[in-house]
């Protein structure tokens, strides 16, 4: 009878073990659910900021593109007044 009981008690204490190991998992699920929650916004956030950032370089080289165009072609139309200027002045 003293060795059931001695039983008894290990068991239960067992028991208190596993229930309290028990709560602790599903603590920690709670919590690794909550980071991937946290991870995935970021990810999606982070995609968003990407897809912002990849329009806004094609823009700025849109606008770089343009840009040195238009510098070439003022270039150009000064060099076509210089050409005629010169041409214009009556040689002695």
């Amino acid at each position: 009878m003293f060795i059931r009981i001695d039983n008894d008690d290990a068991i239960e204490a067992l028991h208190a073990v596993v229930k309290r190991q028990k709560e602790i998992g599903v603590a920690m699920n709670s919590e690794i659910d909550r980071h991937n929650e946290i991870i995935d916004t970021v990810t999606d956030q982070t995609q968003l900021l990407d897809s912002r950032v990849k329009r806004q370089t094609l823009l700025v080289n849109t606008i770089h593109r343009k840009s040195s165009a238009a510098c070439l072609w003022v270039l150009i139309i000064l060099l076509f007044i210089a050409i005629i200027v010169i041409a214009a002045i009556p040689k002695k």
